[in-house]
């Protein structure tokens, strides 16, 4: 799977991607939401190199909306609908907490949403609503907790967790 260099919120068109990544051939195989400035990310479910980057279409938990296009370990081709029903991250310590997606923006981060360096460099912060707050989790240990402000790095080897104060 071809992104732009830049994350995957960071959108290109196939043709820069495909010079970017000497390819001999590419193919438009995604929906994106798109925010009509070069931003926005894909609709459907997209894994690279057995790392899910990106959640599977929301609307398939209750009806098969959007299939994914998958190679499997021995490069077999898969066909379905994928479901992301839900996804827990936990501590040591017992406790955890239930994630709706993953390195997609929300409407309302009404459930967490997680945040990945294959987004983009950046989380989104408090770009569109004012009490967002975000967890900066960094090689499985928190690093930092955000309360209402700009988009947080994202760390190499980590992720943002970010949710609404009311969650």
């Amino acid at each position: 799977m071809m992104t732009s260099k830049d994350g995957l919120y960071n959108l290109k068109t196939v043709k820069d991607q495909a010079n970017a990544n000497n390819a001999v051939a590419a193919i438009n195989a995604d929906f994106f939401s798109w925010d009509g400035t070069g931003f926005g990310y894909p609709i459907g479910f997209t894994m690279k190199d057995g790392e899910v980057t990106s959640s599977a279409y929301y609307k398939n938990a209750t009806k098969d909306t959007m299939a994914t296009f998958l190679l499997d370990a021995k490069n077999s081709p898969l066909y379905k609908y994928m479901k992301m029903e839900s996804a827990t991250i936990s501590n040591g310590n017992g406790e955890s907490i239930d994630v709706a997606e993953i390195n997609k923006i929300s409407g309302d981060y009404l459930t967490p949403v997680i945040f990945t360096p294959e987004f983009n460099s950046t989380s989104p912060g408090n770009s569109k609503l004012w009490d967002m707050v975000e967890f900066v989790v960094e090689d499985g240990k928190l690093k930092e907790v955000r309360d209402c402000k700009v988009g947080a790095t994202i760390p190499k080897d980590g992720y943002v967790i970010c949710a609404r104060l009311d969650n």
